[in-house]
């Protein structure tokens, strides 16, 4: 039997971290096998019993876990409570480790690599809402864009040192670049976060407005901007400081968030990835 590295993680202690050749979870949907090789993903768990060995004649060490996600990734499985909430106790011994689990909604079947170009399918809604706009788009930078919209689904970030969805995408910059407007329209808010820094929010018409994250702008609220024109400079964003100097843009339409590559129709070489 093929093995791969394992690690449970208990809310105040590591419960295993070695080899093995299948562990058993119970998944949201039923137990669920990982051996070998397995596809990258996240699971996510509910209260039940989970159950490991490493080879094929060993008996199976068993645990009761509460709520958590089980990562997998390039040949390693990663167990963990939810948020540092959730019981886990060994069967063997009984012992609980923290109090009453606080439940959230992890989400299962996330890869842990994209890449925009292997995005082919189109989000759609009953308002169409990411059609790709007619015309030609710009981005605030003339960069890569580093990282992708996740589409719902919840990537791990290096920063926070959690799993979380990513809302815009990233486009690499340096400390001071010029950022232009990806198209005509209007300010409507300039502000400081405590998470994303620097912010500048414009309407594009249409329905589209875009949050443009890690950039200090003068611009005033209604001030009127053409595409193409500098309306700020590029500064850090503190929740994304982990992933070097970038912008993060986040488009939505008619409020809900879409992806700024499809919706901006930004597929081509402009919005390369690395």
């Amino acid at each position: 039997m093929n093995t791969f590295s394992l690690k449970v993680i208990a809310s105040d202690k590591v419960f295993f971290d070695g080899k093995c050749g299948i562990i058993i979870v119970p998944a949201l949907d039923g137990e669920q096998a990982i051996m070998s090789h397995h596809e990258d993903m996240v699971i996510a768990t509910r209260e039940g019993e989970v159950r490991f060995k490493e080879k094929e004649e060993d008996d199976w060490t068993k645990a009761v876990v509460g709520v958590g996600c089980v990562y997998i990734s390039h040949n390693r499985v990663i167990m963990l409570p939810d948020n540092g909430e959730s019981g886990f106790y060994s069967v063997t011994t009984g012992e609980r480790t923290t109090a009453e689990h606080i439940a959230n909604k992890p989400q299962t079947g996330v890869p842990d690599d994209r890449d925009i170009t292997d995005i082919t399918t189109e989000k759609t809604t009953a308002n169409d809402l990411n059609r790709p706009y007619t015309g030609k788009y710009l981005l605030p930078l003339d960069s890569t864009v580093a990282k992708s919209f996740s589409d719902s689904n919840v990537v791990f970030s290096k920063t926070m040192n959690d799993w979380r969805t990513h809302d815009g995408i990233d486009i690499k910059g340096n400390i001071g670049d010029n950022a232009v407007a990806i198209n005509d329209g209007k300010v409507t808010a300039v502000y400081n976060d405590t998470l994303w820094g620097d912010v500048i929010e414009i309407e594009h018409g249409n329905g589209l407005k875009a949050k443009y994250c890690g950039i200090k702008s003068e611009l005033k609220p209604d001030t009127a901007v053409k595409q193409g024109q500098v309306i700020g400079t590029v500064t850090q964003i503190p929740i994304e400081k982990e992933d070097g100097i970038h912008i993060h843009l986040e488009t939505s339409v008619e409020d809900e968030a879409v992806d700024p590559v499809k919706a901006l129709n930004l597929m081509s070489d402009t919005a390369t990835t690395e």
